[in-house]
């Protein structure tokens, strides 16, 4: 998905490139999990990232009722931009 520029509006790399970036989770849900999974589910897609070790990135000092609209970011050790080598270390739990 990440190497898919069409798609940029939907999903990005952070600025260190440590992160994923959905700026709006519904959007992204309706326009590019089709295209790539067999569902347009968002809490699904969640589900899956959450199985293979992907964790949530949180804000410190942003309450809750800001970040329910904020860009999600999910992160993984060995999920970062320009190292496709590590890959290979992405297991299911």
């Amino acid at each position: 998905i990440m190497n898919d520029t069409s798609i940029q509006d939907f999903i990005s790399w952070s600025d260190n490139g440590q992160a994923i970036c959905v700026p709006n989770a519904a959007t992204f849900a309706k326009s590019v999990l089709p295209r790539y999974f067999k569902h347009s589910n968002w809490p699904s897609f969640v589900r899956q990232l959450n199985l293979y070790g992907f964790r949530k990135v949180y804000h410190v000092g942003i309450s809750p009722e800001v970040t329910q609209h904020a860009v999600w970011q999910f992160k993984h050790e060995y999920f970062q931009q320009n190292a496709s080598e590590l890959l290979q270390n992405i297991r299911r739990r």
